[in-house]
């Protein structure tokens, strides 16, 4: 009695999950769909940080979606105007999305460096647009170049149809040094230098003319005086001979 219940209760189960089954397959649309980005932005910073954009319309159902270049799962961010599901593994990202969509999917590339020289792998040959900021040099040869622009701040786009591996360092700018100054020759202007070499020059002349002056007084007196002591003597000589006589 008691394996005939468990028989009966079994077999209703089996009924129940088949047609639970069932409304759902009717109710949602289940389609597996593998589907492939149609724009991939990608913008490189200063810092050498590739940031990865990428637009897709995602069916109803089941939606997978190989990624073009490696994330890091973790950066992974999906918008959308459904209320979607998603997981990401193995490089693909799985969405159940009620309705058809348009995502726009985000995250941070998965970059190597080595020897100062960042690089990732681009895997796809649909539409590339890449930004790339001042202080990045790329050292990647390009193909299939469609567009490219010098943006504002100097930002250069590049647009391309072609898988690449991206190479590029980072350029760091020298900052130009203050220059020092280097001490010189002061020169130093005095004016009115005319003036105090006249008044020196008239002063010099003015001394020497007095000294001169004095001098030729002092000559006259003592040659007065000498003639008149040789008269006075040859005076007094004649009258004392007068005197004799």
């Amino acid at each position: 009695m008691h394996l005939l219940l468990t028989a009966v209760i079994s077999m209703m189960f089996t009924r129940i999950l088949t047609v639970v089954i069932s409304i759902l397959f009717l109710s949602i649309p289940i389609v597996f769909c593998i589907g492939s980005p149609t724009i991939i932005y990608i913008a490189i910073n200063e810092d050498g940080i590739a940031f990865v954009s990428i637009e897709a319309v995602a069916p109803s159902g089941i939606y997978s979606i190989e990624l073009p270049i490696e994330p890091i799962a973790s950066s992974i961010d999906i918008e959308s105007n459904a209320s979607i599901e998603w997981i990401y593994q193995d490089n693909t990202l799985y969405i159940f999305s009620p309705t058809t969509t348009l995502l726009n999917i985000s995250y941070i590339a998965n970059t190597s460096i080595e020897n100062s020289v960042i690089s990732f792998e681009i895997k796809t040959s649909n539409i590339v647009k890449i930004a790339l900021h001042p202080s990045i040099i790329l050292l990647t040869m390009l193909e299939n170049i469609t567009r490219f622009e010098i943006l504002e701040n100097n930002w250069i786009l590049i647009e391309f149809t072609t898988p690449a591996k991206i190479e590029y360092i980072i350029t760091t700018s020298i900052a130009t040094p203050t220059p020092t100054p280097v001490p010189g020759v002061v020169t130093v202007t005095v004016k009115a230098t005319s003036t105090v070499t006249s008044t020196v020059i008239a002063t010099a002349i003015s001394t020497v003319l007095s000294t001169t002056t004095k001098v030729e007084t002092v000559t006259e007196w003592t040659t007065t005086t000498i003639i008149s002591i040789v008269l006075l003597i040859i005076g007094f000589a004649i009258g004392y001979i007068i005197k004799r006589r």
